[in-house]
């Protein structure tokens, strides 16, 4: 089975998964591609997921288990590859509707104490890595 993390800039935050299954499954949990000078976007982290399922499971269908952003991943690579993959487990996934995200921005909204909220003012004035900025405020959360 394939574990993927959140973030996109969380790499190793499936790992607790990763490793709890392995005892029971061959666990792959790849840490997705970082933003840089070329455009990063969906189509090319399901083109990365895509060449990992060729050199590494052959004809097997692998089960993906997707965490936060690796959970959308997991779905958009399922929609766009259906004869490739196994069983998907979707852990906190994000929305990819307009009614979904306005009703989840609100209930993070309503969940969000005054003293986040001045800790994640800091990290926009004081991290200027996206990268970093976003696992920061993932490990907040």
């Amino acid at each position: 089975m394939i574990v993927l993390h959140g973030g996109p800039a969380d790499a190793g935050g499936a790992d607790p998964i990763a490793r709890e299954l392995s005892d029971e499954f061959r666990t792959y949990a790849p840490w997705q591609r970082r933003s840089s000078d070329q455009a990063l976007t969906v189509a090319r982290h399901i083109a990365d997921l895509r060449e990992l399922i060729r050199e590494r499971f052959n004809d097997i269908r692998p089960a993906i288990i997707g965490e936060s952003w690796g959970a959308m991943l997991a779905l958009a690579y399922a929609a766009t590859h259906p004869d490739t993959v196994g069983p998907i487990v979707l852990v906190g996934c994000g929305t990819f509707d307009k009614t979904s995200r306005t009703r989840l921005k609100e209930v993070i909204e309503a969940r969000t104490t005054d003293e986040m909220r001045e800790c994640f003012d800091h990290l926009e004035n004081e991290i200027s890595d996206p990268n970093e900025r976003m696992i920061r405020r993932n490990k907040l959360l």
